[in-house]
């Protein structure tokens, strides 16, 4: 499951699987939860492709720059960054594909 999430402070992943290419990070980013505060680690940073499909059209894009984050309860992308998604999520139907597929 993926949240959009306005105040995500970027875009967030718990699950390697939904990842396309990963690359390992020089250093860890760590992450403070908002309503916890609870401090996380990110230890790569990765793409995850997309497709929608919106009016019987198929649409295919990447998200970039994604944190991977392991004990990260729920994943999250940053609707500021990710307007695009918001827009279609309304008008059609969204698959976030793991690498396998």
């Amino acid at each position: 499951m993926v949240r959009l999430d306005s105040g995500a402070s970027d875009n967030l992943f718990n699950n390697g699987s939904y990842f396309s290419i990963s690359n390992e990070l020089n250093f860890l980013i760590t992450i403070v939860v908002a309503k916890s505060r609870e401090s996380l680690q990110a230890f790569k940073v990765d793409e995850i492709n997309v497709t929608q499909t919106l009016n019987g059209k198929t649409l295919k894009y990447i998200i970039k720059n994604v944190l991977h984050v392991p004990h990260l309860r729920k994943n999250l992308l940053l609707a500021g960054k990710n307007c695009l998604i918001i827009v279609l999520i309304n008008n059609g139907e969204t698959e976030i594909h793991n690498k396998n597929s």
